[in-house]
């Protein structure tokens, strides 16, 4: 993963691309999870994580995730998945800084061109791909097998759980409108509120797929969808769909969204909302061991 630190032996200058290559249960998902916990001093520039695993449209899934990424980051172009790339490679160049590009649960025998979009769009992030399909030749491939992971000690599964769950929801919530702020101008607010929204499954995703070994997530998740977001989302979805029910077909979204009258209050709370989230987030960094930056 880091060839470009010593380029001299290595040949390489640029950090590689791994893809983590194994059968159902095989511990793909968790391997990276405790990669990145390990080695997060190695990317200052975050952790980038998109989840493909039981899409059935990965690609669609992929961009959706990536518009999030980008909502969060404030790049403009996020309406196709090239305009998500392309804007993403120019931020992450300017901020100069390493990161990790995580995608796991790439479906099996996609298109080498559709494979290569899942690359991080810039040589400033190593990039691990999850599949249990056969993508020989497009990256350095590791294998991993069912008896591998049965030698890992059963006394730290518990542990493991806690921490990987800790850390999915950790980088899904800090990637996330409300944790990053919104500018006066920047974005659609009917995005930010889909973005949080969002939310609910991803985290009964992660919990499902952690288990019962990851109780204090299990409950910080709970206060995080049940006193957090649904009383904002309930008020504020009800709200913005009523006014977005009066929009006429020939005035844009953009247009029609700046001229509501409680704008300016969504935006308000909306920023209100970061102290509460912060804190779900840096409860949950007390657990995974990882403090992702934030902008």
């Amino acid at each position: 993963m880091h060839p470009h630190v010593a380029p001299l032996l290595t040949g390489r200058s640029v950090p590689a691309t791994v893809i983590l290559r194994g059968g159902p249960g095989t511990g793909k998902t968790t391997l990276i999870e405790e990669y990145a916990i390990r080695f997060a001093a190695a990317f200052p520039g975050g952790v980038f994580w998109m989840d493909l695993d039981g899409c059935v449209n990965p690609i669609e899934a992929y961009t959706a995730q990536l518009r999030s990424v980008c909502a969060a980051l404030g790049v403009a172009d996020a309406s196709s998945l090239e305009g998500c790339l392309n804007g993403l490679a120019i931020l992450l160049g300017r901020r100069g800084l390493a990161c990790l590009w995580v995608v796991d649960g790439v479906p099996a025998e996609l298109p080498d061109q559709v494979m290569r979009r899942m690359f991080a769009p810039t040589a400033l992030a190593a990039t691990v791909l999850t599949t249990r399909g056969s993508y020989d030749g497009l990256a350095a491939v590791m294998d991993l097998d069912e008896p591998q992971v049965r030698r890992l000690p059963a006394t730290n599964a518990g542990l493991t759980a806690e921490r990987a769950a800790a850390f999915d929801l950790q980088i899904e919530l800090t990637t996330r409108i409300g944790v990053q702020l919104l500018g006066e101008h920047e974005g659609l607010l009917r995005e930010a509120l889909n973005s949080l929204h969002q939310l609910f499954d991803t985290t009964r995703a992660t919990l499902r797929r952690h288990g019962p070994d990851a109780a204090a997530v299990h409950t910080i998740a709970a206060e995080l969808l049940n006193d957090v977001l649904r009383p904002f989302l309930v008020r504020w979805h009800t709200e913005l769909s009523a006014y977005e029910e009066q929009r006429a077909a020939s005035v844009g979204v953009w247009q029609h969204e700046r001229q509501w009258p409680m704008a300016a209050q969504l935006r308000t709370e909306l920023s209100a909302l970061r102290e509460p989230l912060t804190m779900v987030a840096q409860r949950l960094a007390g657990l995974s061991g990882v403090a992702i930056p934030q902008r």
